[in-house]
């Protein structure tokens, strides 16, 4: 890679499918998901679009990979929060990790709304799976049978989904690391699953 101004440039024999990723997620971060492009990558890159496709098949390909890394460094934020905490204490801290993680990186109801244009990736279900076993495994504590379980994740990641698209949709005041009540909607929650 050549340093030439600001922008970086790959020479083709340098180019990878882990350089492209690394400059789809760069790009995404920049210019936003609904941007994401064959072309405006292969400009990023200073490379022809051609180039690209040994690499990436096509943009939607390009746009599971960005998916699949958003999703996959919010899981990785989750566990690492929630090292040592169980119970009640583990699903508040999801809440509160999922909100912040999705306020400070790319504008999770674009990535949400990508994903369903891609309901047959295996990938990007994988992932959502990941999501669901720590809930699972957070639940663990309620004496339920698994049908109410999965009932109870519905019920918190939809209320989490909301609040998330809400803040991108510049409801809440942006100044606010979590909205008033949110903390509050998720104690009523909590409060709801262990009656």
């Amino acid at each position: 890679m050549e340093q030439k101004g600001k922008k970086t440039v790959v020479k083709h024999a340098k180019l990878s499918k882990e350089l492209i990723e690394d400059a789809a997620i760069k790009l995404v971060k920049e210019q936003g998901f609904d941007n994401l492009s064959y072309r405006g990558l292969a400009r990023s890159l200073e490379v022809s679009p051609q180039s690209l496709y040994p690499y990436v098949d096509n943009l939607s390909q390009l746009e599971v990979m960005v998916i699949v890394h958003y999703l996959n460094s919010l899981i990785d934020e989750l566990q690492d929060n929630l090292i040592g905490v169980s119970g009640r204490e583990a699903l508040e801290e999801y809440a509160k990790v999922f909100y912040s993680f999705t306020k400070n990186h790319l504008e999770f109801s674009k990535v949400f709304s990508a994903a369903a244009n891609h309901p047959d990736s295996s990938s990007i279900d994988d992932q959502f799976k990941r999501m669901r076993k720590i809930l699972e495994k957070a639940m663990h504590y309620i004496d339920a049978d698994h049908d109410t379980i999965m009932n109870h994740i519905t019920l918190l990641v939809t209320n989490l989904m909301g609040y998330v698209v809400m803040q991108d949709l510049n409801f809440f005041d942006q100044n606010d690391p979590l909205p008033e009540n949110f903390e509050s909607n998720i104690k009523v929650i909590i409060d709801s699953f262990e009656n």
